[in-house]
């Protein structure tokens, strides 16, 4: 993929400084340690995730998350899954090379993406039954799409 192609949107690897050494040789490297401290900050907020067969979170959990009137509480933890779905879409696209499913302007903020995962979710409850992060991509597919 051409640099360029990217001019003007925001991807997770420009919240990332580039490490050289010995061992990244500039290649943009992420923690190896970050499933551990996700669990350990997960465990530590008393929220409890019930695995299904095929995804730990559906949607109508985001949805009560990304809904939650009190923003210390359920709204952060939406935040922070849709954080982690949009670096995670990022680290494919990164490490596998596949296409990217969506593209956001650079200027879009966490807080708009929760608004169109919510907006995508309220035009399709049939689906909240379905994995919360096939939902939020989806929709963020629906509302950014690539050229």
């Amino acid at each position: 993929m051409v640099a360029s192609q990217y001019q003007g949107q925001r991807r997770s690897s420009d919240l990332v400084s580039t490490r050289r050494g010995p061992r990244n040789r500039g290649v943009y490297a992420r923690p190896r340690h970050w499933p551990v401290i996700l669990g350990a900050a997960l465990a530590t907020t008393g929220l409890q995730v019930q695995a299904n067969d095929e995804f730990f979170i559906d949607g109508d959990t985001l949805h009560a998350w990304c809904e939650a009137a009190d923003v210390n509480a359920g709204r952060a933890q939406c935040l922070g899954y849709l954080e982690s779905a949009v670096d995670t879409h990022e680290t494919l696209v990164d490490w596998k090379g596949i296409p990217p499913k969506f593209c956001m302007p650079s200027n879009v903020t966490l807080d708009q993406i929760r608004l169109v995962v919510v907006k995508g979710m309220n035009e399709h409850p049939e689906e909240l039954h379905s994995s919360a992060s096939s939902l939020a991509l989806r929709a963020l597919n629906k509302a950014f799409p690539c050229p």
